[in-house]
């Protein structure tokens, strides 16, 4: 499923031609505290899809080699980490390089829990970390859509690659967290140019990642 949802992600990004970014509108700032959610400094806009098959609900990039959601390969070391904390879980995110594909980049991240509430954290608590879509009945729903790749140098924030109109992310589990639980999560988006060697990463709750690698 990995490799065939990728195949055509990229083939698409390849032919279709377009990616979904948006130019910058203001300055963007330093990496957020760690303890504290992001606030966007950006506010991109819809500017085109890449108009492929209709990844099934288990995954599209980033799909995962085993339930526990352990990567086939692993990853590179990270790059940063951010801590925060939803519905009284605290939570570590890891960020890795990000890895060319062809005409298409891939974001890596783990989250790690680390704290729970004394008793145990409630079936539903800390969800939605990643995703922007509030919406049950929406089909972004539950995608690790809240990612945007920021090129300060060329002024351009680049959006997740879509694919039928669905974001090329991993899906969000919600399950009752646990300490130790980790969930990998993974984005694709349309590669920025090969001049352009690291990028600012903007998440939807861990702030931002400076200077992180493109390879």
């Amino acid at each position: 499923m990995r490799i065939t949802t990728l195949l055509l992600a990229l083939t698409a990004i390849l032919f279709a031609g377009c990616s979904r970014t948006s130019a910058l509108p203001a300055p963007v700032t330093e990496a957020a505290p760690v303890t504290e959610p992001a606030t966007s400094t950006v506010a991109p806009t819809e500017s085109g899809h890449l108009p492929v098959g209709k990844p099934s609900q288990e995954g599209t990039a980033g799909s995962t080699s085993s339930a526990s959601g352990t990567p086939a390969s692993p990853p590179p070391a990270p790059v940063g980490t951010r801590r925060a904390a939803k519905d009284g879980i605290t939570f570590d995110f890891d960020l890795f390089p990000l890895q060319r594909q062809g005409k298409a980049v891939e974001l890596t991240g783990r989250l790690t829990v680390r704290e729970v509430p004394p008793g145990g954290a409630e079936l539903t608590a800390g969800d939605q970390l990643f995703t922007t879509v509030s919406k049950i009945d929406d089909p972004n729903h539950g995608r690790a859509n809240g990612f945007r790749l920021v090129d300060t140098a060329g002024a351009v924030v680049h959006l997740p690659a879509r694919i039928d109109g669905i974001d090329a992310c991993s899906v969000e589990k919600t399950p009752q967290w646990h300490v130790g639980d980790v969930l990998w999560v993974s984005c694709l988006f349309a590669a920025p140019p090969e001049t352009v060697r690291t990028v600012m990463v903007q998440t939807q709750t861990f702030g931002s990642f400076n200077d992180v690698p493109v390879q």
